[in-house]
């Protein structure tokens, strides 16, 4: 039997869903289902034809007889299964899959990390590269060898690319170093502007970086990573940077 929350979406009143209730214990005739359901019987043989047009009764006729039975539990779902779709595309037209939205790419495991990120960052010499970097990624980032990262950060200034970053307080400690450390040996040192965010503020383990066409989010404790190329996406990620940047501190070394 379907659920009151059903009953409403397929606009059952409470009347109508009486006589349903009733009727899920099995077959009856008008009379009988109108004293179980405590209705007049003229109006409980109204509700029954209409709810045998709709498709929620069935009518048989033996003899002089009519006797009203519930159309399957599972023709009833299969009904509100359709009426969620056409809801659906009448609300939103037609469904269209993320990846054609966003038009993603989807990266899996440290090593597939690893390309996402050469891929991403050695792709776009002279560019200007849009950083929100949170504390907890440093604490999953080992999971790719540091050899690696060092390798990564000298293709960044070799392809002469400018970074911008928004980061967390306390980044120098959750990275393990001091703040000179980290601007002179990682992809910091790239930085033309680097701003602090209050602790707290964007503790995630997810990784934002925004280039001028594509934008990739890296979650280093699931080690995925999303490619995203849908320029009104990598618009809004661009204005949610500025929006950060905006409301942080310079960092002071």
């Amino acid at each position: 039997m379907v659920s009151a929350e059903q009953q409403k979406f397929l606009g059952l009143n409470a009347k109508e869903s009486r006589l349903l209730r009733v009727l899920n214990k099995g077959p009856l005739n008008t009379s009988n289902v109108a004293k179980k359901a405590s209705l007049p019987r003229v109006t409980a043989l109204r509700l029954l034809a209409g709810l045998h047009v709709r498709g929620f009764v069935a009518r048989h006729k033996a003899h002089t007889e009519v006797r009203w039975s519930l159309v399957a539990s599972k023709l009833i779902r299969k009904r509100l299964e359709l009426s969620l779709e056409e809801r659906e595309k009448t609300a939103f037209g037609k469904l269209i899959p993320l990846s054609d939205i966003a038009s993603v790419s989807i990266y899996k495991g440290a090593h597939e990390m690893l390309l996402s990120n050469q891929k991403f960052l050695t792709a776009h010499p002279g560019e200007r590269l849009y950083c929100i970097e949170p504390n907890a990624i440093w604490r999953h980032v080992a999971k790719v060898p540091q050899a690696d990262w060092v390798h990564l950060n000298k293709s960044l200034k070799a392809r002469h690319i400018i970074g911008e970053f928004v980061l967390e307080d306390g980044f120098a400690h959750a990275m393990g170093g001091t703040v000179e450390d980290m601007l002179g040996e990682t992809f910091f040192a790239i930085a033309k502007d680097t701003r602090v965010m209050p602790k707290g503020t964007i503790s995630s383990p997810v990784e934002v970086m925004i280039f001028r066409d594509r934008a990739l989010l890296a979650d280093w404790e699931q080690l995925v990573a999303v490619e995203v190329t849908s320029a009104s996406i990598v618009k809004a990620l661009k204005g949610l940077f500025v929006t950060l940047q905006n409301v942080s501190k310079p960092v002071r070394v």
